[in-house]
């Protein structure tokens, strides 16, 4: 586990570069990893938990202490659903669904899984309560759980392909920025073992990763571009 945050880190610190030294305080990392097997995106997320608390408290209209309050992991997931979404290039709708979070003394280490769905219809409408759905694994407390505790992957077949591994992906991620102005979240996507990096702010709180014309494979770890 370890390692693998160091190595969150240092993704992080390469993005951004004179951002950390400027607002050391107002930055926020995520790994998101691409999972053939469930068809879902595994997310985790680090957050400073005072600003997280001010966050939720601005929200509810009343201070909320995450370690103490009943409803913590309800209004957190409350909370992401509105500011995060990843979907492949083409899905209108990203479903959260809640995995386990982590307390540190300063931090959060949050991890759920977004569903890339389709186009909304009006027969199906979007999250109407605007809440993350719980995810069919058992709750998750550390790192390794979700990024190392996998199932075995089943062998590829006809019934079964990996179907959306080379589309765009398109991330947002606005989370804190609703209470810091100057806030940076650093993002790393990985699919089938290629990777792109980016640092989103308010100026900038999406983007769209693997586009067409970008030579992913012979730049494994790169920044990707805005979103429009």
């Amino acid at each position: 586990m370890a390692t693998l945050r160091l190595l969150a880190g240092g993704i992080a610190f390469l993005v951004t570069g004179p951002m950390l030294w400027a607002h050391p305080d107002h930055f926020a990392v995520t790994e998101i990893e691409w999972n053939p097997v469930s068809e879902r995106f595994e997310v985790a997320m680090k957050l400073r938990l005072p600003d997280l608390e001010d966050a939720l408290s601005l929200q509810q209209g009343a201070r909320i202490n995450i370690v103490s309050h009943p409803q913590s992991k309800t209004l957190i997931r409350t909370y992401l659903q509105q500011h995060v979404a990843v979907t492949f290039e083409g899905d209108d709708e990203c479903v959260l669904h809640w995995v386990g979070m982590e307390l540190d003394l300063h931090d959060v280490w949050i991890y759920f899984e977004a569903e890339s769905k389709g186009r909304i219809s009006n027969n199906r409408p979007a999250n109407v309560n605007n809440e993350m759905s719980p995810s069919t694994r058992s709750d998750v407390s550390e790192w390794n759980d979700l990024f190392v505790a996998r199932p075995p992957r089943p062998a590829r077949s006809a019934e079964r392909p990996v179907r959306r591994g080379t589309r765009p992906v398109r991330v947002r991620n606005t989370a804190l920025m609703d209470i810091q102005p100057e806030q940076t979240n650093v993002v790393s996507l990985k699919v089938n073992s290629v990777s792109e990096s980016a640092a989103l702010s308010r100026r900038e709180p999406a983007i769209l990763c693997f586009t067409p014309g970008a030579d992913s494979s012979a730049q494994p770890t790169g920044a990707a571009r805005p979103s429009p």
